[in-house]
């Protein structure tokens, strides 16, 4: 990442912190990017390329003001980290949030995996709803306090699994070994991810972002409001309108014009299945 391009990031999350390569700027560009950045998933709702390259990620998430889902995330959180002297290496991961035991993933999911002084850390600014905003210690087994919720990493024999806290107990978000991962390999996942009609991302709207002590949501029509790993309320949106406005307002996403027409598809299709 050139000096121009790392400026540009740090104003986009409004940074204001000392920038070397430790354990406190990590935690800090953690925080501050998942807060600012959002979570989206309109490109491959609206069937508009996703395209991972730096400049275009770089131009998407930090110029235009935009989010992305997790290979334009963490690609863009490995780049600032590596221009600023991190160990950092990309993994892959098999999604088992809301997956039943008997279906099998994919390792589709990318994740970071720091190292500091010889330890450690498992760093993901992309998984929307259940994001960890702080870095988690990949050796540690004992549960993991942050402000959005309680998260905890268990390993077998090289493989692990994260796990996040909810009322009804906990709830398995991936599962992962540490076999890096080139970018060619996020390439073919992103086109699958983007493109596939049984894909979630092209049947679904998404977006999250973390809004200070809460965690906000949007699929489809419905807006829900987290604290920690408890909901606190659902909205339904009625219009397209109101997708439109929740993503300003809740997300600071400015959707383009061509998703109207695509929400309007989607409700005349909640309308009829309700009907």
């Amino acid at each position: 990442m050139t000096e121009l391009g790392l400026s540009r990031y740090l104003q986009r999350i409004d940074y204001q912190g000392t920038l070397t390569a430790d354990l406190p700027s990590l935690s800090g560009l953690v925080a501050r990017h998942t807060q600012s950045i959002p979570f989206e998933n309109l490109n491959a709702f609206m069937s508009l390329p996703v395209d991972l390259s730096a400049d275009s990620v770089m131009n998407k998430l930090v110029v235009e003001g935009r989010g992305g889902y997790c290979y334009e995330q963490n690609a863009l959180f490995r780049d600032v980290l590596m221009s600023l002297g991190f160990e950092v290496i990309g993994l892959a991961a098999r999604v088992r949030w809301g997956v039943p035991p008997e279906v099998q993933t994919p390792a589709s999911h990318m994740l970071l995996i720091l190292t500091l002084s010889d330890v450690k850390y498992l760093v993901d600014v992309g998984f929307g709803v259940t994001t960890p905003s702080v870095p988690l210690r990949l050796d540690s087994r004992d549960v993991q306090v942050t402000a959005h919720g309680n998260y905890k990493i268990t390993e077998e024999q090289g493989y692990y699994e994260l796990a996040f806290e909810q009322s009804r107990g906990w709830q398995t978000l991936y599962q992962f070994n540490l076999e890096p991962k080139q970018d060619a390999d996020y390439k073919v996942f992103n086109w699958y991810v983007s493109t596939h009609p049984d894909s979630v991302f092209v049947r679904n709207l998404v977006a999250a972002r973390i809004a200070g002590q809460y965690r906000y949501t949007l699929r489809n029509r419905e807006f829900k409001r987290y604290q920690g790993g408890e909901l606190l309320d659902v909205t339904t949106l009625t219009t397209p309108e109101q997708v439109i406005v929740c993503l300003r307002k809740q997300f600071n996403i400015n959707a383009p014009e061509a998703l109207r027409s695509k929400l309007a598809a989607l409700f005349d299709d909640s309308l009829a299945k309700a009907g």
